[in-house]
């Protein structure tokens, strides 16, 4: 429902059609990060493939404030660049166990460390 009320938007204000909004480029930019939840500073990219890194967008959002940024993938399971790549399946059940809260966090501090 809030993607919807976000092409909504788009369509309105910049004049796109609706299906402007499927071209790869546009919905990629509307797909950054599917999940966000502010009070529990949790950051969720999914996808059904592993992505490579240069095409994850978490590190881009919020960068200087430590959030739990999770790359959900096919079957990679790893701590890499300040995001927990884990796999679908797991992921629901580190959700329905309230396990993916306790993931370590990353933000400035993680990124001067470690970008130099």
């Amino acid at each position: 429902m809030w993607y919807a009320r976000i092409a909504q938007d788009i369509v309105e204000q910049y004049g796109f059609s609706v299906s402007q909004l499927f071209d790869a480029p546009v919905f990629g930019h509307i797909k950054e990060v599917d999940l966000c939840d502010i009070r529990r500073r949790l950051l969720c990219e999914v996808t059904k493939s592993n992505k490579r890194s240069y095409r994850v967008h978490l590190t881009e959002h919020f960068p200087d404030e430590d959030f739990i940024r999770i790359l959900c993938t096919k079957d990679i399971d790893v701590f890499d660049r300040g995001t927990h790549k884990i796999p679908y399946p797991k992921l629901c059940a580190m959700i329905d166990t309230g396990d993916v809260f306790k993931l370590g966090r990353t933000g400035k501090s993680f990124y001067q460390n470690n970008h130099k």
